[in-house]
């Protein structure tokens, strides 16, 4: 079942979304599931979850909580077609857990926190998702764009190549950068979305720039130009 394995990729990109959306650091596993699947399994609900509890949290403390939704049905339809004016519905639940590496830099080291994501979706912002089908721009896409090596690779690379500035404040943050993945595998464009300080977003920029070359993502078996987001965080020695 491609069409399961494609639905999977789809929600994650939208839980992704949804953490970002609501300043929640999150990157997302490749998924290790064998066989045949339609579109979730006991490791993607339990990412479900734990996004949902990471959302309530926020609520409870009085903090806004931004939503954006997408159901299996819809999910169904996004794989024929790009992502444009549709409504959400909502993703699906289990009873499983597991947890996500997520990678920081130190004062110059590199430490790993343990996190896990996930969350029911039900909302009405998939507008939101920056998907300009005039611009045949994809934000999701049926094949989303791959680090060479997977999610893992990607976490190891910014680890390695991430230096904490030795010439800025001595801060905490994270730096949302974000860029575009071209037919071609090429990153382009690269801005920051959401900065601490020049000196960290001038690091976090030249990280990004300096990626290899992804796998492209695919819309209907075609490599298209996807727009991408990846945080990088900066922790301080304490």
């Amino acid at each position: 079942m491609a069409r399961g394995k494609q639905t999977c990729k789809i929600l994650k990109e939208i839980r992704r979304q949804i953490a970002e959306a609501n300043d929640i650091e999150f990157i997302t596993s490749e998924c290790q599931y064998l066989g045949d699947c339609l579109g979730t399994c006991p490791k993607c609900e339990a990412e479900v979850r734990s996004l949902e509890q990471q959302l309530l949290n926020r609520q409870r403390s009085g903090l806004n909580v931004k939503i954006v939704g997408v159901s299996l049905g819809l999910s169904a339809a996004l794989i024929s077609s790009p992502l444009y004016g549709q409504e959400a519905i909502k993703d699906s639940l289990s009873n499983s857990c597991d947890s996500l590496p997520k990678v920081e830099v130190t004062g110059g080291k590199t430490e790993k926190r343990h996190q896990v994501a996930g969350t029911t979706i039900t909302a009405e912002e998939l507008k939101a998702l920056s998907l300009k089908k005039e611009e045949a721009m994809f934000g999701m896409v049926e094949v989303m764009p791959e680090f060479p090596g997977g999610q893992k690779a990607l976490m190891a690379y910014i680890a390695k190549n991430t230096n904490y500035p030795q010439d800025g404040p001595c801060i905490s943050g994270r730096v949302i950068v974000q860029f575009t993945i071209t037919k071609k595998g090429k990153i382009i464009d690269a801005k920051v979305a959401r900065g601490i300080h020049p000196v960290y977003d001038k690091e976090a920029l030249r990280i990004i720039k300096k990626m290899p070359a992804w796998k492209p993502g695919t819309q209907m078996g075609k490599p298209v130009a996807v727009r991408y987001t990846v945080p990088i965080v900066f922790r301080a020695k304490q």
